[in-house]
């Protein structure tokens, strides 16, 4: 399959596109020392994200209905400190001459026992049945195991989830292709 995109090796400014890396796993952009994110070298995948500049038609970013949903899509300090970047869910390796070549996509789905697995579906039956607690599932790479299984972070500052009682639950409401494997309690889920 050919290329999905192109981005100029020579002029990369003159698009508002980067490719920055991140952690495979977890989605998580990677950042220097200074706080930004780290562009990728020819052939190395990342991210593929979009600078906002909401003075400008053709680069504006005016969101979605869910407020919450805005938020999950949009990330600061990613050229430079303070400017704000559309983070596009998909992974993309780059040529040494700028050609972009789609490689996953993050975020949305995964797939796990060959069945395609919707975190955002997920995220809905966990927040609803942890009372609105915030969540973010995503699949995680295992090895020797075809596709990815899906790890769920759900914020519980107070330490009073009860893995087991959780997991009686999402019996009755996730199929088991659907239901995380993998669970991390956290004091609170980090929004971009």
């Amino acid at each position: 399959v050919g290329s999905c995109g192109f981005n100029s090796r020579i002029l990369p400014n003159v698009y508002p596109i980067r490719l920055v890396k991140v952690n495979e796993d977890t989605m998580e952009l990677l950042r220097d020392a200074q706080g930004l994110c780290i562009p990728c070298q020819a052939g190395e995948p990342g991210l593929l994200v979009g600078q906002i500049n909401q003075q400008d038609p053709l680069r504006r970013f005016d969101g979605y209905i869910s407020e919450s949903a805005t938020s999950r899509k949009i990330t600061h300090s990613v050229f430079r400190k303070g400017d704000s970047a559309y983070l596009s869910g998909d992974v993309l390796v780059m040529d040494e001459l700028g050609y972009m070549y789609f490689r996953d996509r993050s975020g949305d789905t995964f797939r796990w026992r060959g069945e395609n697995v919707s975190t955002t579906e997920v995220e809905g039956v966990l927040s609803r049945l942890l009372g609105q607690t915030d969540v973010a599932v995503y699949g995680v790479a295992v090895p020797g195991v075809e596709g990815k299984a899906g790890m769920a972070a759900i914020a519980d500052p107070h330490g009073q989830l009860s893995p087991n009682a959780l997991y009686q639950e999402l019996q009755k409401v996730l199929a088991p292709y659907a239901r995380p494997i993998f669970l991390r309690l956290l004091p609170q889920v980090d929004t971009t």
